[in-house]
């Protein structure tokens, strides 16, 4: 009895030890990698406040998956279209990573309440910053999470993939009017720190 009682015991051992080095392998999402104060909108970028909730950006992140990546910009109060601008509004995230020296935008604009959705490279040092189009994009206008997300393959990312460095340039919300991607600056998310693609996130991945 006493022998099975020990064999019982280091069994019990076994696996509970088994189930705490499962539980601290799982890595912690990534979550909120760039966040934003609350009430910074400006009316054409830092020219004073204009409080607009559906363009003051609060956080961002990138995830992503076997497919490709998923971009959620989050706002105070997301509506659309923006009350301070109704004719367009449009959000991106830019992000770099180490197969490519571009410089990436997964972008949404809205333009009478009416959402499309675009991936391409940006030229940041450009005053226009014309998005050059590499692939077709998706997205969601989650009016209810106050969140906007947007889905692109890894075709259109320049050789992306799972397990590639990356990290977030910027998060930013322009002012514009429709059929134009760019605009004038409401607000914008500062760079975040680098992650691998794949990575465990808080977004829900489109694809």
């Amino acid at each position: 009895m006493k022998l099975r009682a020990t064999l019982i015991s280091a069994a019990l051992l076994a696996t509970g030890l088994a189930g705490y080095a499962d539980a601290a392998a799982k890595p912690k999402p990534i979550c909120n990698n760039v966040s934003d104060p609350a009430g910074d909108v400006g009316l054409y970028g830092a020219t004073g406040n204009t409080p607009d909730d559906a363009l003051d950006i609060r956080s961002g992140d990138l995830g992503s998956n076997a497919k490709g990546v998923t971009a959620a910009i989050r706002l105070a109060k997301l509506a659309s279209p923006a009350p301070t601008s109704p004719g367009a509004a449009v959000y991106e995230l830019r992000f770099e990573h180490r197969k490519s020296g571009e410089v990436y935008t997964l972008w949404a604009s809205i333009t009478g309440g009416q959402a499309t959705f675009g991936v391409g490279t940006v030229d940041t040092s450009a005053s226009a910053e014309m998005a050059v189009s590499t692939g077709t994009a998706t997205g969601v206008v989650d009016t209810a999470k106050n969140e906007i997300r947007i889905f692109a393959p890894y075709s259109a990312l320049g050789g992306a993939k799972v397990g590639v460095k990356a990290s977030i340039d910027g998060i930013v919300v322009k002012r514009g009017v429709p059929t134009n991607y760019y605009g004038r600056y409401a607000d914008e998310g500062a760079a975040s720190k680098s992650f691998l693609l794949g990575a465990a996130t808080c977004v829900k991945l489109g694809g």
